[in-house]
């Protein structure tokens, strides 16, 4: 009886607030409409539990991102922004600068208004300003980037009104996805604490140092063999094959041109942009005949393995190849020529399926890397960008098989851009 009695106090402020959208509610999630639930009732009682957004103008999970003590309060958002993050300079989403608004309305601001309650009352019908925040200035720019970008490569634009490849959706999710547990996963050397903590220590490649500057390394310290990564990009790794021979001069240069680089400024992959760069120094793992170990890439759509890339022969006649869940071959290829022969299965495949699950849970897209080493598992990366979005599909009809498995419309709509 007191948690109704809450609700009801919750629905009826959201509802004199005329913050809650219904006609937006219904038309983004049809379960609800078919279920003949009043929209209100269903968001204040589940739909923000599930991250369902009440209107154009409030994201539920952008503003508890933003705002942890809301986060672990378990308070409804939209409740908290209402009764108080609007005047704490709180933002609903990245479209609404709650900041500016009461800056910029004096008559909002000594009227202790909140801006979001205005601006939907009355604002939007007086042509006042919400003021694009910074964030959606910058995704702007970063979409004037990434059109120019996707225009050279593929011929043709990003077709954001209706997106069906999967290289256009990547494009989407760098744009309009910014979680913060992105820049966590990104992040070569924060993600091994997301992997021990969801399938154990035991799967990770073992770490012979962290260092934040190239000046910290004691090359006498490390072992014969090694390899050298930034924890910041994609690509940037050096291997040590055999340290009496190793040129650490070189080494050394590249690593500080890389520390001084964000590699998000490239390809604009959001997931790069804030992340703190620093070196790691791993064991190099090499199979019976000192070679470096296939590559089992597990492409997961919102938390379902669906596809497996194996890369062969990294450092030689690099190839690989594209297998469905069953072990059989697909028959397309990107970038590296598609191999001749059909890998063995390995035994462990099902472990690694069980841990891509675990680790991908609820993410819109990953792909997560494993290597098999000594017959153990080991995961080396987790990758939301592959070829940031920008590597042709030999036949070409397969972006658009590839782009239906890749569902974005829990984070886009297009009508709201």
């Amino acid at each position: 009886m007191i948690n109704i009695m809450k609700y009801l106090r919750d629905y009826l402020i959201i509802k004199q607030s005329q913050v809650f959208d219904s006609g937006y509610y219904l038309s983004h999630y049809p379960d609800v409409q078919n279920a003949d639930i009043n929209p209100l009732w269903h968001f204040v009682r589940f739909g923000w539990k599930e991250g369902r957004n009440p209107s154009k103008y409030f994201d539920t999970d952008y503003y508890l991102s933003q705002n942890q003590d809301v986060c672990n309060a378990e308070i409804n958002p939209l409740l908290h922004y209402l009764k108080f993050g609007g005047y704490e300079n709180r933002n609903p989403s990245l479209l609404f600068s709650s900041k500016y608004y009461l800056e910029s309305n004096e008559d909002v601001r000594e009227q202790r208004i909140n801006p979001l309650v205005h601006y939907i009352k009355c604002g939007g019908e007086e042509g006042r300003i919400i003021n694009p925040s910074q964030q959606l200035i910058e995704i702007n720019e970063d979409k004037r980037i990434l059109n120019k970008i996707y225009y050279n490569v593929f011929n043709k634009p990003i077709n954001y009104s209706n997106p069906k490849t999967f290289n256009e959706k990547i494009q989407i999710y760098k744009l309009y996805y910014h979680q913060n547990y992105i820049t966590q996963l990104a992040d070569k050397f924060q993600v091994r604490k997301f992997i021990a903590k969801n399938v154990g220590q035991e799967y990770l490649i073992p770490l012979i140092g962290i260092y934040d500057r190239t000046e910290e390394i004691i090359i006498d310290s490390l072992p014969q063999q090694f390899i050298i990564k930034v924890n910041h990009g994609s690509g940037w790794n050096i291997i040590c094959w055999d340290k009496n021979n190793f040129d650490w001069s070189d080494a050394e240069s590249k690593i500080n041109q890389w520390l001084k680089t964000n590699y998000f400024q490239y390809f604009r992959e959001w997931g790069y942009k804030n992340i703190k760069p620093k070196i790691l120094i791993e064991e190099l793992l090499l199979d019976d005949h000192g070679f470096i170990p296939y590559d089992y890439k597990i492409h997961c759509y919102n938390g379902n393995p669906n596809m497996i890339t194996v890369h062969m022969d990294r450092f030689s006649n690099h190839s690989s190849v594209f297998l469905d869940m069953d072990w059989n071959i697909l028959p397309f290829w990107q970038t590296y020529k598609q191999s001749p022969k059909h890998p063995i299965c390995p035994i462990n495949i099902e472990e690694m399926i069980i841990s891509a699950k675990k680790l991908s849970k609820k993410i819109p897209f990953v792909r997560i890397d494993f290597l098999v080493f000594n017959g153990k598992i080991k995961i080396g990366e987790m990758t939301f960008y592959p070829a940031a979005g920008f590597s042709k599909f030999h036949p070409e009809e397969w972006d658009m098989i590839i782009g239906d498995w890749f569902d974005i419309s829990s984070f886009y709509h297009p009508n709201d851009y």
